[in-house]
């Protein structure tokens, strides 16, 4: 029985064909990486004030007419806070608009933000799972681009979204095609291209080609300070796979 380098051998090693579908499979790869980049958050240790509690007013005013500083002669643990009352103002000096400003996940709503990320990944844990037994069952090409539809269509929903719930189910589905479409591609390009190929795919290329998703996204941001039009900038390398199919 031959093997299945023996079988493919009539498409040959590295002529146009490979190097089209080298390029393109891996090019495929590029909006994956943008959704690759966790977000965090760094504090410089300084000690500022809080921004979640304040003291009450009243009682600052009552120590001061007696003469006493808080800190010095009362200590602050003892006096009653409260939280804020009229909602927060946040700083544009960098972003314009995020979703943390947007839907005030600060304070007692900042667990929201790391989860938000937690369940995206959750998305990519379950495709992981289904993505390989449906290719093997519909074909290589229709789940890689249902998938990337999937990526790419609801990415652009999530700028629809009305509050973080709806953004958050919209990003585990954007998880689910992300890791589907990679796995994907990664296997139709191992299975297609020659053998001394497929290894510098399945490493080199496939690798590269997310890494520039990871780089093209601070590039994005940079200019894009609105989290709504970053998202439509980021779905258009999507939409230009479209033709890929043909």
């Amino acid at each position: 029985m031959r093997d299945y380098d023996e079988v493919t051998a009539f498409l040959g090693k590295w002529g146009p064909f490979q190097r089209l579908i080298f390029f393109l499979l891996s090019a495929s790869i590029i909006p994956n990486g943008f959704n690759g980049i966790v977000p965090v958050r760094l504090q410089d240790g300084r000690e500022v004030l809080q921004s979640c509690r304040r003291y009450r007013l009243e009682k600052i005013v009552n120590f001061s007419a007696l003469g006493l500083e808080p800190g010095r002669d009362v200590d602050l643990e003892q006096l009653e806070q409260e939280g804020c009352l009229d909602g927060w103002e946040f700083s544009q000096d960098i972003y314009l608009s995020t979703i943390v400003t947007e839907w005030s996940l600060v304070c007692e709503e900042d667990w929201k933000t790391p989860l938000t990320t937690s369940l995206f990944f959750v998305g990519v844990l379950l495709g992981s799972f289904v993505s390989g037994q449906l290719s093997d069952r519909f074909g290589r090409k229709t789940i890689l681009f249902a998938t990337m539809a999937v990526q790419t269509g609801f990415s652009f929903l999530q700028i629809f979204s009305i509050n973080w719930e709806m953004f958050t189910v919209l990003f585990v589905i954007v998880g689910m095609g992300q890791i589907s479409n990679y796995v994907v591609a990664f296997i139709l390009g191992t299975e297609i291209l020659g053998k001394s190929v497929r290894i510098i795919f399945s490493t080199l290329g496939v690798c590269t080609f997310f890494a520039v998703g990871y780089m093209l996204l601070p590039l994005f941001a940079y200019f894009i300070r609105d989290w709504r039009m970053l998202l439509l900038a980021l779905t258009v390398p999507g939409v230009l796979c479209v033709p890929l199919w043909w």
